[in-house]
């Protein structure tokens, strides 16, 4: 016989329910006991100063006129702001003037041991164990602003540096020094051979004679535009044609190079500097009428009135200068630029030294600073020579090391053209 299926009583029911409720939470902790046991998270360790791995020996190095720790740091390391680094390795101080002198023999390192930092932020961070780069802090989620990221010195460091788009892990690429970024960039690009940097010297300001400035053509109109007064003056750029007043009882003929300049600028007893605008070529010339000139190179406004002086030849080609062992022609910034208010990169200065006194364009200039505290100098920018006239020459700057190029600083060259 089959036994007849008894109904089930509420009290049998609740008690199975309360048997199933009781065994959940001992079947969650021997499941979490086993997954434990099965997979154990380890721990990302943050490498140690002290158990870091043997760093190989330093590089030798003699120090040549025009060099800063700055730019030594630039050199090995592709930073400038870890010259400090390099001042601690070789026992210089780092307050006031670095004592940096041609012949001192300075130790290297291969790189510093702080990345992603400067070594101030690094000494004064302090250390922090691998668990708490890895764990994000109480109350935050995974994905806000307050957790910390892995790679960077600490958290004001991080936040500084976080930008609104980035994600919460930031992974750090290690950027090649400048020797290797330069091979690669020898291995990609071919050779170039010296060329003439005529853009440069065409625009670059000169000093001349007051009395030069006698007897001049300039810009009577340009062509197709409606007249105007003085107060709103034709200006004109690159293609546009110009039509041009000669000098008095003098003519222009097809092929003349005229260059056109503003205000010229008082720099001392009878001389002045010219600072040029463009370059015009005459194309047509008509017995009764105005020459016709062509824009073919703008560096600056041209404007109906300006002067026209005949424009020089070619530049010098640009070479590479000999370092010379000892800086000489030493001098002073006579001129620069009024407009600009603080001369940088590629900013035109004039020097109160000229061919009288041997330079040559292609010659290499270092500007130099004054500690306020006494007579050391250091060298704040350098310069090529592009243009030389018998008592002046125009530099450009190509290198700057520090800030406020200003009038009377010292300028010597130290390199000079073969």
């Amino acid at each position: 016989m089959r036994a007849v299926d008894q109904p089930h009583t509420p009290a049998t029911v609740s008690d199975q329910q309360a048997t199933f409720l009781l065994s959940r939470p001992l079947v969650a902790a021997i499941a979490t006991v086993a997954l434990l046991l099965v997979w154990r998270p380890a721990l990302l360790r943050a490498q140690d100063a002290a158990g870091a791995a043997q760093e190989p020996s330093s590089t030798s190095h003699i120090v040549t006129p025009g060099e800063t720790l700055w730019s030594l740091a630039v050199r090995y390391y592709g930073d400038g702001r870890q010259w400090q680094a390099l001042a601690r390795r070789n026992g210089i101080p780092i307050s006031g003037v670095p004592p940096l002198k041609v012949g001192m023999w300075l130790r290297v390192p291969p790189r510093p041991t702080v990345r992603g930092a400067t070594a101030a932020m690094a000494a004064a961070a302090p250390a922090e164990s691998s668990a708490a780069n890895l764990r994000p802090p109480t109350g935050t989620t995974m994905g806000e602003r307050s957790a910390r990221r892995i790679g960077l010195a600490d958290q004001e460091a991080a936040m500084n540096s976080r930008k609104p788009s980035e994600v919460l892990t930031v992974f750090h690429r290690d950027l090649p020094d400048a020797a290797e970024a330069e091979r690669r960039t020898r291995a990609v690009l071919r050779p170039n051979a010296p060329a003439p940097r005529i853009a440069e010297f065409l625009a670059a300001p000169f000093v001349t004679s007051e009395r030069a400035l006698v007897n001049l053509g300039r810009i009577a109109a340009r062509v197709g535009s409606p007249a105007a007064g003085d107060a709103d003056p034709q200006r004109a750029i690159k293609t546009d044609e110009i039509e041009l007043e000669a000098p008095e009882k003098q003519s222009y003929t097809v092929g003349d190079r005229l260059l056109a300049f503003g205000s010229p600028m008082r720099i001392g007893k009878g001389q002045v500097v010219i600072t040029p605008t463009g370059i015009l070529e005459v194309v047509k010339v008509g017995a009764g009428r105005p020459a016709l000139a062509l824009v073919v190179r703008q560096s600056g406004r041209i404007e109906v009135g300006q002067h026209l002086l005949t424009a020089p030849g070619g530049s010098a080609p640009w070479v590479k200068a000999v370092l010379l062992e000892s800086p000489d022609v030493p001098t002073t910034i006579a001129w620069l630029d009024p407009q600009e208010a603080q001369p940088t990169l590629q900013s035109y200065v004039v020097i109160g030294a000229g061919s009288a006194k041997g330079l040559r364009p292609g010659d290499e200039v270092a500007i130099y600073r004054r500690s306020a505290k006494g007579t050391a100098e250091t060298i704040a920018a350098s310069a090529r020579v592009v243009r030389v006239e018998h008592d002046f020459a125009t530099s450009i700057v190509t290198k700057q090391y520090q800030t406020d190029i200003a009038l009377g600083l010292p300028v010597r060259r130290f390199a000079k053209a073969p």
